[in-house]
């Protein structure tokens, strides 16, 4: 995978298929976004969590979820240092797709309601 700007979390997601470093004949495709939030969005994780808080609903990166997320990261970099397959051993709850409420653009702008 070929990530967007890290620290804006935005830009384009390409899929590059690769084995073991063999470059021949790839197909490169573009990943289409899943919300329109695509640009400078940093701060979007700390917008669900407070709206979770605000709605008394469960967040979807609790613990669980950061976790695993890690673990994926390190099992990825791991794999660009070796050759062969990791085991991935957490696992989390997959988290409901993400929705965009209208009454969110204040959270996002820092503002509570």
């Amino acid at each position: 995978m070929k990530l967007g700007a890290a620290n804006q979390y935005g830009g384009r997601v390409q899929y590059i298929p690769t084995m073991y470093g063999i470059e021949k004949n790839l197909t490169v495709e573009e990943l289409k976004p899943v919300s329109s939030f695509s640009d400078d969005c940093r701060g979007i994780g700390v917008a669900e969590m407070a709206d979770a808080i605000v709605k008394g609903r469960k967040s979807r990166t609790d613990y669980r979820f950061a976790y695993h997320i890690f673990e994926v990261v390190e099992r990825i970099l791991q794999c660009s240092m070796q050759e062969g397959e990791k085991t991935i051993l957490s696992g989390c709850e997959q988290p409901e797709p993400f929705s965009e409420p209208e009454d969110w653009s204040g959270m996002l702008a820092g503002e509570m309601k």
